[in-house]
């Protein structure tokens, strides 16, 4: 099949149930011969567990891309000796969904491939609620990535749910690991506000976006961009409520992060 199909870039596998004992022998043997193949999309998979998981993107020999959306496993359990980390081409990693602490996890230790990724993003198609942050992992993922990351993006949902400055205490108490990434070039935060005012109703000063860029090592940074929701800022025509949570950034906070 690969002979049939040399210019094959991407293999997408959509709601499916990974079962081993259904699977044709040898068949990630099979897969790995698609050479050209540098993409991987799945969405909402159920592996038996995470070893099945990380053998299918082991598999792919030129794997650059890959994607995760929903991807489930039946059992929490296996074997990290039994899995054998190899050289990984991987450049780009974006995880949607409840299990991103399992893949995390899985990426570290024992594939050890965040490591060499320099582009990750987070919650692109569900964003992840700002009091979930420290169970995605999100400060294990930084460290682990080191000086190998060079793009980050958070999409990041749940502002709505608790006070406003508490929302952006998890934002900057979880992404601290910033110091270790010290190649990182592009910081993106996608911010997704469902309600057109703050829950108490106060607007607060500016200051947690001065101390979470303090807290970026890199002199490589050269791109800082909020993304928002539009279907937010503009229901009940209100969106000017929020817009002084960003704006009112002087010349002396900026100081502050760039000396």
């Amino acid at each position: 099949m690969a002979k049939k199909l040399p210019k094959v870039d991407a293999l997408d596998i959509w709601y499916a149930d990974w079962k081993a004992n259904t699977m044709i022998p040898k068949a990630l043997i099979h897969l790995s011969i698609f050479v050209s193949v540098t993409a991987l999309n799945l969405t909402r998979i159920t592996f038996p567990n995470v070893l099945a998981f990380g053998r299918l993107i082991a598999a792919i020999p030129n794997l650059d891309t890959l994607f995760a959306e929903d991807v489930t496993f039946k059992s929490p359990a296996y074997n990290r000796l039994a899995f054998h980390p190899q050289h990984s081409k991987l450049r780009m990693l974006c995880l949607d969904g409840p299990t991103i602490p399992e893949i995390v996890d899985f990426l570290i230790d024992p594939a050890e491939i965040l490591r060499s990724v320099p582009k990750i993003t987070i919650g692109w198609y569900q964003p992840v609620a700002v009091t979930d942050l420290k169970d995605r992992r999100v400060k294990e993922m930084l460290e682990a990535s080191g000086d190998s990351l060079e793009n980050i993006s958070f999409w990041l949902d749940g502002l709505h749910a608790v006070e406003t400055a508490a929302a952006f205490d998890h934002i900057a108490a979880n992404v601290d690991q910033l110091s270790h990434n010290t190649n990182l070039k592009i910081l993106r935060l996608g911010l997704h506000i469902r309600q057109t005012t703050p829950l108490d109703g106060t607007t607060p000063a500016c200051t947690w976006l001065p101390d979470l860029l303090s807290r970026v090592a890199s002199k490589k940074l050269t791109l800082i961009q909020l993304w928002f929701n539009r279907t937010d800022l503009h229901r009940g025509r209100q969106s000017a409520v929020w817009l002084p949570l960003f704006c009112p950034l002087d010349i002396a906070d900026w100081a502050t992060v760039r000396p």
